[in-house]
């Protein structure tokens, strides 16, 4: 597809971030540690060619992370890299931030106190209370010392230094996962990031107390800011991207490294040169569905079930966190089903079940086309497909037909070609996919999705012509570009479905637009609520009160979402047909977290009804809901 004038560019896949071995040495001889120990240590020289190769990224942003083994028994060849980094940043014109991964023995006041003067973050290495971190974490000999690990973490705490602790659950302690996050808490640490072993497999049994653990903390009303694993995009952690550069120059993607003990063969696999030959590190990108590919070539039978067990646990977490990070959720939405939406595929038919409703939907993090009035523009990283694939194989067991792809705007995602083929290859036969639809406008890129296996779109209008439509969706053009995405679309013989959300600044030419639509263009057609959320501007000024609606609306036949007693006020049909509306739009009205005041519980309607928004209340109050009696239904 061309680039068109003002079109959101695909996000540009840089390698801003470097991991150093400092060192194979470490006091400690976790069990659960895959790293192999080693007599060899960085020199500086082979420390500027790996920050030299990290400085030739194009991010003006980088970060280069110490690691081992334990990176603070090299102290001088850290600090050598803090002031080499600092020096050839600058001369770069780029910033450049530092990660120290520690086990924390070695921290002091002095290693503290000259690290505040820089930018560095600490991710210390601590599993919670003493019995926990005692299954796993020892001295050679056996010894433990947890006493000395809690005073060197407290000792951090203190310090005003930027710093996580990294947790690893493994089999035998996630049982105790929750009450291990609440010890982490009690003792002031702000942010912790959840890990699990790698490298052995996991019982379907454990993988799913990992969940319940989870959401058992969650129950009882913990924050989840202090959980980084909400926000990352780190699983899963076996397909990890992050590029290393080995004490002898050697680069390889990490894994190679971390998991060497179980993977011996994966050093090979993963070689990608040396550092001073390689011209570009952006050129060392690849993705998740990459590193699969050579991952498991790299693997006998056997470690090979092991690294499908592990990458399963992953994308159940991955799955997990991205369904309950509140603030991925506007206020209005019901978390329930959002958090089913954004699961898994089983989870979804469950649910869906019960509506009717036979599609199952594919949501598509990524960046928003449009910056309209009554949302906000989204940026973002778009959704790996290699976690998207994983998803969609599901339905090899669940035979759906139907799947909706949803999301800010997924015609936007650089591989939604590939992943529409993907769709086929599971097994379903009709795709729908939402979309403000200006992208259509490319005829080739149009026929190239309907050929693929795309059945329909559904898509927003605001308004009849170009000077309505455009001011709401923030864009000049798009109405132009709408339009002719209708016609490319009709001309590729494919579906389409068009919605709007009611707002005051439509409201007069809502009837207009109806009679365009289901006349002209002869399309279904529905005219949506505009829900609560962060908007562009206050939502007292978008939306209209049900007196205002009745008034401008009388004789119109496409609401949907509204309370019945107003929607009867205005057309004569009361329940829309199903076929009015596209099934990713049934999502949408599903999703509303709707509101039903007291003066509902006597109407006749009450269970049909989708009730309104709390916010609705606040600003018009309930004076406009008149219940229907059995005689007035």
């Amino acid at each position: 597809m061309g680039k068109k004038k003002g079109q959101i560019k695909p996000s540009t896949r840089f390698v801003n971030s470097l991991m150093i071995m400092c060192t194979y040495s470490c006091q400690l001889h976790c069990d659960y540690c895959e790293i192999k120990r080693l007599s060899r240590s960085m020199s500086r020289d082979t420390l500027r060619k790996a920050i030299d190769l990290l400085l030739s990224t194009q991010s003006p942003k980088v970060l280069l992370r110490f690691w081992g083994g334990e990176p603070l028994l090299q102290w001088d060849l850290v600090k050598y890299g803090i002031t080499f980094g600092e020096k050839r940043a600058r001369q770069k014109e780029k910033t450049i931030r530092f990660m120290i991964t520690t086990n924390g023995l070695l921290l002091d006041k002095e290693k503290l106190d000259y690290l505040r003067h820089h930018d560095v973050e600490i991710m210390f290495s601590f599993d919670g209370d003493r019995k926990t971190n005692e299954v796993h974490r020892f001295l050679q000999s056996g010894k433990t010392l947890y006493d000395k690990t809690l005073q060197c973490l407290m000792l951090l705490i203190n310090s005003r230094l930027k710093y996580f602790v990294n947790i690893v659950v493994t089999p035998r302690t996630v049982n105790t996962l929750c009450a291990n996050l609440e010890f982490l808490q009690k003792l002031k640490i702000k942010r912790v990031q959840l890990c699990y072993q790698n490298g052995i497999l996991w019982p379907e049994a454990r993988k799913g107390r990992v969940i319940n653990e989870l959401k058992k903390y969650i129950v009882k009303g913990n924050d989840s800011d202090f959980l980084m694993n909400y926000t990352n995009d780190c699983e899963p952690t076996m397909l990890s991207q992050e590029i290393l550069v080995d004490t002898d120059g050697r680069v390889y993607s990490d894994a190679a490294i971390f998991m060497e003990k179980k993977f011996p063969r994966l050093r090979g696999s993963y070689f990608r040169g040396r550092a001073e030959k390689i011209g570009k590190i952006d050129s060392l990108y690849r993705s998740k569905r990459d590193l699969w590919h050579i991952f498991k070539d790299s693997c006998s039978s056997k470690e090979k079930k092991v690294l499908e067990n592990n990458i399963d646990l992953g994308l159940k977490l991955d799955s997990f966190f991205n369904s309950f990070y509140r603030h991925s959720l506007d206020s209005n939405e019901n978390s329930i089903l959002i958090s089913i939406m954004k699961g898994d595929l089983h989870e979804q038919k469950k649910c869906l079940h019960k509506f009717k409703i036979k599609s199952l939907y594919l949501y598509i993090d990524g960046p928003c086309w449009n910056d309209c009035l009554f949302c906000k523009h989204k940026e973002g990283r778009f959704s790996d497909l290699f976690k998207l694939e994983l998803k969609l194989k599901d339905n090899l067991k669940i035979k759906a037909k139907k799947l909706c792809i949803i999301g800010n705007e997924p015609l936007l995602h650089p591989e939604i070609m590939e992943l529409v083929d993907l769709t086929k290859k599971y097994g379903f036969k009709e795709v729908e996919i939402m979309t403000s639809g200006e992208l259509l406008n490319d005829k080739r890129f149009c026929n190239d999705l309907v050929q693929k296996g795309v059945s329909s779109f559904s898509l927003p209008l605001f308004a009849h012509r170009a000077g309505i439509h455009d001011p709401i969706v923030g864009r000049k053009g798009s109405f132009s570009q709408v339009i002719q995405g209708i016609k490319n679309t009709l001309g590729a013989k494919a579906g389409i479905y068009i919605h709007t959300n009611l707002i005051r600044q439509n409201l007069e030419y809502m009837k207009e637009l109806e009679t365009y639509v289901r006349e002209e263009l002869r399309m279904p057609f529905v005219i949506l609520p505009v829900r609560p959320k962060t908007t562009n501007i206050p939502f007292s000024r978008l939306v209209p009160s049900y007196t205002e609606i009745i008034k401008n609306l009388k004789g119109i036949r496409s609401l949907i979402g509204f309370p019945l007693c107003v929607t009867k006020q205005v057309q004569k049909e009361l329940f829309k047909s199903s076929s009015d509306i596209s099934d990713s739009m049934k999502l949408y009205v599903l999703s509303q977290k709707f509101y039903r005041p007291a003066v509902c519980q006597m109407c006749f309607h009450r269970n049909r009804c989708s009730g309104l928004f709390r916010e609705y209340l606040y600003y018009f109050g309930s004076k406009e809901i008149k219940p229907f009696s059995s005689y007035d239904a």
